[in-house]
């Protein structure tokens, strides 16, 4: 081993010579001081639903119309408020679905955990369908467990104007991190790796809410 690590030195030194060597020959150029040269994240603005129509080409829903008559009243102390029980993911699923599709104006959504699975794209698929008719949809999600793929988040990024998507508590500003990062920060910074966002909820029209996971 003492030989192999003697025969080894002269070549490291006479690289990192030759690195500080070429360096010192050419001048170097910061590229972010280019503004020129860097791509430029454009997000579309397009829209599939007539600018003039109201309701932003939205679906018939009887969950809005008792909202309509909630808040289109003088008064809303002594009215009738209304709450179920989503027993079951399929019905869940579905009422999210149905709300998103008869979203007027906006779409709230906090995350805890959001899955690339069948429902999850399913969902992230409604609601790009939902800002690309003009309803404004805005998602926040936890960073450990709903942003750790970078090429999804960039093209969500550019996918609409409308579409807004932020990570809750990003550990050393970084989108995604590895096994070994998480493993890093929970020995050098638990605190910071344990204060994580367990709320889920998704807010219709800022009058029409539904609360809990599947």
């Amino acid at each position: 081993m003492k030989n192999i690590y003697h025969s080894f030195y002269p070549v490291s030194v006479f690289c990192i010579a030759l690195l500080f060597y070429l360096s010192g020959c050419g001048r170097t150029t910061l590229v972010e001081q280019q503004a020129e040269l860097l791509p430029k994240v454009t997000a579309k603005s397009e829209l599939s639903c007539m600018v003039t129509e109201q309701r932003r080409c939205a679906i018939g829903s009887p969950l809005q119309d008792l909202a309509d008559k909630y808040f289109s009243s003088d008064t809303t102390e002594n009215l009738e408020q209304y709450a179920t029980i989503l027993h079951t993911g399929g019905s869940s699923l579905t009422a999210r679905i149905h709300l998103i599709r008869a979203a007027t104006r906006s779409i709230d959504v906090q995350t805890f955990v959001w899955k690339g699975d069948a429902a999850g794209y399913f969902i992230l698929y409604e609601l790009l369908e939902a800002a690309r008719r003009g309803v404004q949809v805005r998602i926040i999600g936890d960073v450990l467990y709903s942003g750790n793929n970078p090429e999804i988040l960039a093209a969500l990024a550019q996918a609409h104007e409308n579409f807004q998507i932020s990570l809750y508590n990003p550990l050393k500003q970084r989108a995604a991190m590895s096994s070994a990062d998480v493993i890093k920060d929970a020995v050098t910074d638990f605190a910071t790796l344990n204060h994580r966002m367990h709320n889920k909820l998704m807010v219709f029209d800022g009058r029409i809410g539904i609360t809990g996971g599947r």
